[in-house]
């Protein structure tokens, strides 16, 4: 595929597939370029105990790992706009 040839950081054999960015993919990313919230939704928890961070860590491995639109990034290449799925998570 063209894209994972003119990205550096991108190596083909880490990723698992590459579609074209949909138009609402496109307008989200657009917004938040621009510095807008968007349609961006966040979350606190306030956890009372003291939280065992490797144990955090590894479950956060886990959930990216299983679900593909968390190890996805978005790409442009020419003119249009990629979303690449990568095979594993990127999480250090």
């Amino acid at each position: 595929m063209g894209v994972r040839r003119k990205v550096s950081w991108l190596k083909a054999s880490s990723v698992e597939r590459v579609v074209l960015a949909s138009d609402y993919q496109v307008s989200a990313l657009e917004q938040m370029l621009l510095n807008f919230r968007g349609d961006l939704t966040y979350h606190t928890f306030d956890i009372p105990n003291p939280v065992n961070f490797n144990r955090l860590a590894l479950s956060c491995v886990e959930i990216v790992n299983r679900h593909p639109l968390l190890r996805s990034v978005f790409v442009c290449h020419g003119h249009q706009v990629y979303q690449v799925t990568m095979k594993s998570s990127f999480i250090i």
